[in-house]
């Protein structure tokens, strides 16, 4: 069974529309294991959230990007976010020409 995380601060996020494909969303947040105390374990969280009408929102990626205190900015390849966002390292590219309005 994997580690459970509740939240402990939500963070920056963006959001566009796709020409074909809805809403998009990146975004940040800290968490950290529940029930732990040592809040040295809060770590920051990537996701990427698309909506497509008319059915519920999807999560299509969820990461942990490492230690809240040592993670470095950057989109890291993403077209389409402001570098507020912090991306994975090994870049996470969605972005780009088909975006049609930045609405972060």
């Amino acid at each position: 069974m994997g580690v459970t995380y509740e939240l402990v601060e939500a963070g920056e996020s963006t959001g566009f529309m796709h020409e074909k494909e809805g809403f998009m969303f990146h975004l940040n947040f800290l968490a950290k294991p529940t029930k732990c105390t040592d809040e040295s374990e809060t770590m920051l969280f990537f996701g990427e959230v698309w909506e497509i009408y008319p059915e519920e929102p999807r999560v299509t990626n969820c990461c942990i990007l490492g230690s809240a205190d040592a993670v470095c900015s950057g989109t890291n390849g993403c077209g389409a976010c402001r570098p507020v966002i912090h991306h994975p390292a090994e870049g996470f590219y969605v972005g780009g020409e088909q975006f049609l309005l930045y609405f972060g």
